[in-house]
């Protein structure tokens, strides 16, 4: 077969191969971005620096999850939520056991609350979407976001001001003194 008909038939191959891998593109970058930011947890030594890559984990989780309820894959969506939530306490864990006071040295501690605001935000959102009977993980993902959002407030502002319920004693303490 002469040169020239091999390349005629090896350039559309190339091409339906190219076009194929830019519609694969979208999930398989996704991939990726879990690859790189896994690799970087398992060099990163710093508790700050590990905290913002499991952020940028979540973040990742999110949408994934955002990503399977567009194509009504909920099962799919389903593991994002148990692997949000799953960062998040790993998130949590590692920021308090940094040993760092986040009133004095807010950094990371103050970057993993804002995503929260926002993570929040999308995940309310994503909620309305799914029906009444099967909004249980996106719901204890919810919970577990809002309770490290409390834990954060109360290393950002401590515990007498991060907005704490006040006992009974407290409230008529307070009344006593003025």
């Amino acid at each position: 077969m002469p040169l020239r008909c091999i390349l005629r038939l090896t350039l559309p191959v190339s091409v339906l191969l190219s076009i194929s891998a830019l519609l694969a593109l979208g999930e398989d970058k996704l991939r990726l971005e879990f690859l790189r930011e896994h690799e970087k947890l398992s060099r990163e030594m710093n508790p700050i620096g590990k905290a913002k890559v499991l952020i940028k984990l979540s973040n990742l989780h999110l949408q994934a999850a955002a990503d399977s309820i567009s194509k009504e894959d909920f099962a799919k969506a389903d593991r994002s939520f148990e692997h949000y939530g799953e960062v998040v306490a790993q998130t949590v864990t590692t920021l308090q056991s940094s040993g760092r006071d986040a009133q004095k040295n807010p950094s990371g501690f103050k970057d993993f609350e804002i995503s929260l605001r926002k993570q929040l935000r999308l995940l309310e959102d994503l909620k309305s979407r799914y029906s009444f009977d099967q909004i249980q993980k996106i719901s204890r993902a919810i919970e577990t976001a809002k309770s490290a959002q409390d834990k954060m407030f109360v290393h950002l502002f401590g515990a007498e001001n991060a907005g704490r319920p006040r006992s009974e004693e407290e409230h008529s303490a307070s009344k006593e003194i003025r």
